[in-house]
Formats: structure tokens, C-alpha cells, sequence
């Protein structure tokens, strides 16, 4: 059991919203970073917003796919 199967399908949404706000300051950081030509801080920046963004495209997947599942009795 992986510690996503303990968040409901709005705790992933909120978690996924919390990554893209952090995503678009990261994104700031980066065009800061190459307005003043620091290309390592740009790199990095990048970086970091793409691998943020594939863990919120893994967590709206997931609560997709939790809001689809079967509700059982008691839950969420």
C-alpha cells in the first residue's frame, strides 16, 4: 500500500494545487534567473517545475481515479 492510498481523492487535488503554486514561483525564479543571465539558476529552476510537474500529473491521476473508483460504505 503506498502512502497515496491513504489520501482521499480532495487531499491529492489540494496536494496537486499546492505543487502548481509552487511551480509557477518556481517558474518566476527561473525567468529572474535568466533576465540576469544566471543560466545554472535557470537550469535548475526549470528543472525542479518539471519534476514537480509530473508528480502533479501523477496526483490528479490519482484522484481521478479515486473519484471514479466504487464508494464503499463509510468512506470519504
Amino acid at each position: 500500500m503506498s502512502e497515496l492510498d491513504h489520501l482521499t481523492a480532495a487531499q491529492m487535488r489540494e496536494a496537486a494545487e499546492v505543487l502548481r503554486v509552487w511551480a509557477g514561483e518556481r517558474q518566476h525564479d527561473a525567468q529572474v534567473a535568466a533576465e540576469v543571465l544566471d543560466q545554472t539558476a535557470e537550469a535548475e529552476a526549470a528543472e525542479a517545475v518539471r519534476r514537480v510537474e509530473v508528480v502533479r500529473a501523477v496526483l490528479l491521476a490519482a484522484a481521478d481515479r479515486r473519484e471514479s473508483e466504487p464508494k464503499e460504505h463509510g468512506s470519504e
